[in-house]
């Protein structure tokens, strides 16, 4: 298994991330919209997706499995405008809302968008 990292320190240095141009502006030409500099510096820090320690958050998604989660999820996240980007565990997943510019949490199982409106780190640190 990977090593675990701590989900506060993955979250401190995001605003000096440098962005993964190439892996944005597939996202962006996927969903048909840009995506904020915050949003681009959190997808770009971890390409292989990233493991945390604790309970309630598993992991941020890979570059790859952010771009195939439609096809490998079964549900139409661009239909939804929502790019997955933590696991949750149990079919939960923190999107963010690229219509609304938010972030939500979604159920796959049965399509479910809820808790939206949070920052981040309610939904990370304190879910």
């Amino acid at each position: 298994m990977a090593d675990r990292i701590n989900i506060t320190e993955f979250l401190s240095d995001i605003k000096t991330q440098p962005i993964n141009t190439n892996f944005i502006k597939k996202l962006e030409k996927t969903y048909g919209a840009s995506i904020d500099s915050y949003i681009s510096r959190l997808l770009s820090k971890a390409p292989n997706g990233v493991f945390f320690e604790g309970d309630g958050v598993s992991k941020i998604l890979s570059h790859d499995w952010i771009l195939e989660a439609s096809d490998d999820m079964e549900v139409d996240f661009i239909k939804w405008q929502l790019i997955p980007v933590f696991d949750m565990l149990d079919n939960d997943f923190v999107c963010y809302d690229v219509a609304n510019g938010n972030w939500c949490m979604f159920y796959i199982a049965t399509e479910l968008k809820f808790n939206e409106g949070r920052t981040l780190e309610e939904y990370l640190i304190n879910y």
